[in-house]
């Protein structure tokens, strides 16, 4: 698993993207089940909190951690959410 750090550099560069480069897709893609549980528990946030952060239903974030690759709204709610968090 990546660091947080590379996380968060990853994402903020896949979301702040006018033109979203299609590696960095697949590459946050591959990574997005271990570093979406890494962001979660870095946030101190279970599934159903982080779900109710982002306006989404809890089994969304379960099949995110499992391999499904959320849109580029989500990404870029995360990103909003980890850069206006306290630590995040």
């Amino acid at each position: 698993m990546g660091s947080w750090t590379d996380f968060k550099r990853t994402l903020s560069q896949a979301v702040d993207a006018d033109d979203v480069q299609r590696h960095s897709m697949r590459v946050l893609a591959a990574k997005m089940p271990d570093l979406f549980k890494a962001a979660r528990a870095h946030l101190h946030l279970s599934q159903t909190e982080l779900a109710d952060k982002l306006g989404v239903h809890h089994t969304y974030i379960s099949k995110i951690e499992h391999g499904l690759m959320p849109g580029l709204p989500m990404l870029k709610s995360l990103n909003s959410l980890i850069n206006n968090t306290k630590g995040g």
